[in-house]
């Protein structure tokens, strides 16, 4: 059972990223509407729908919780699987796996850059214990597995929010964006045949 400190910071990151993500799908929604607000056909659509497409879908909450618990676990797993400590430093410490795969989240969610931070000598101070620990190429591999797992859950979600906003445009009787090329390789074929 992990110390109280650890379920705690691990309870604030994913609340927090929990946060974030639920944010970031509410301003997206938000401006869907406004654009289609802001266009004849667009208020068109919307007069004809009930949906409350304003606001994110009721059970998106539910399911952000779930996918960013899913990525914690993830993410523990990649330390505990590809974690391969150095051996110099394998012979003086023994960790818990779920303490560093927090500090690697808090390492991945604290930078803006692609990867875990692993160059130079002013590295902040999570990238220089994962360092020490991992070495700099076992700590990018995980950091990039870690980050686009993220991202493809992140992705997962925000693609099925955007059904809704798919199925409203459907039931008006608005052509699949696919259409117009559909529309040109038929009339290719037909030319073709000729």
């Amino acid at each position: 059972r992990s110390p109280a400190r650890v379920r705690a910071l691990k309870a604030a990151l994913r609340s927090g990223l929990e946060s974030l993500i639920m944010a970031s799908a509410e301003h997206g929604a938000e401006q869907v509407i406004a654009r289609w607000r802001d266009h004849p056909a667009g208020r068109q659509v919307l007069a004809g729908t009930d949906a409350d497409l304003a606001h994110v879908s009721p059970e998106l909450s539910r399911r952000v919780t779930r996918a960013v618990s899913s990525w914690q676990d993830h993410v523990q797993e990649l330390i505990r699987t590809e974690g391969v400590t150095k051996r110099s430093v394998a012979k003086l410490v023994s960790f818990d796996t779920e303490a560093v795969s927090l500090v690697l989240m808090i390492g991945l969610l604290g930078y803006g850059t692609s990867d875990v931070a692993v160059e130079g000598g002013n590295s902040a101070v999570p990238q220089r214990l994962l360092k020490a620990l991992f070495g700099a190429e076992s700590l990018r591999g995980m950091g990039a597995k870690a980050r686009a797992d993220l991202r493809s859950r992140i992705g997962m979600l925000f693609d099925e929010e955007a059904i809704r906003f798919g199925q409203v445009l459907d039931s008006a009787g608005i052509p699949d964006e696919t259409v117009p090329v559909q529309l040109y390789q038929a009339t290719y074929n037909l030319e073709v045949a000729r």
